[in-house]
C-alpha cells in the first residue's frame, strides 16, 4: 500500500520530472495552519499547478492563507462553482471520480 507522503513524490516526479527534487523541498516546507493532512494539502497544490512552477508558487501561497480553498479546488471544482447546499449528486460524483483518476494516473 502506498503512503500519502509517497503518493506526493511520485506526484512531483510525474508532473514536474527535471525538477522533482525542488518541488519536493518547497512541498516539505509547506506546513498546514490547520488539523488537515498536509500530504493531502501537497496533492491538492501539485494537481492544481499541473506542471507549472509559477503556479505550484502561486498554490502554495494560497495553501499558506486557507488550504480549503485549495484542497476544494483540487477535489471538489464543480462543487466549488455552486452555492453551499446547490451541487448535484452528478457534480459530487464527477468530481470524485475526476480525482480518483488523477491520483491513480501516472
Amino acid at each position: 500500500m502506498t503512503t500519502d507522503a509517497e503518493l506526493v513524490a511520485a506526484k512531483a516526479v510525474a508532473m514536474f520530472s527535471a525538477t522533482s527534487e525542488s518541488v519536493l523541498d518547497l512541498l516539505s516546507e509547506y506546513e498546514p495552519p490547520s488539523s488537515m493532512s498536509a500530504d493531502r494539502i501537497r496533492l491538492a497544490i501539485l494537481k492544481l499547478a499541473d506542471g507549472d512552477e509559477s503556479k505550484l508558487l502561486e498554490k502554495i501561497e494560497l495553501a499558506e492563507i486557507d488550504p480549503r480553498d485549495v484542497v476544494g479546488e483540487a477535489e471538489y471544482p464543480r462543487q466549488m462553482r455552486h452555492p453551499p447546499g446547490m451541487a448535484t449528486e452528478e457534480m459530487i460524483l464527477a468530481d470524485r471520480a475526476d480525482y480518483e483518476a488523477w491520483l491513480s494516473s501516472e
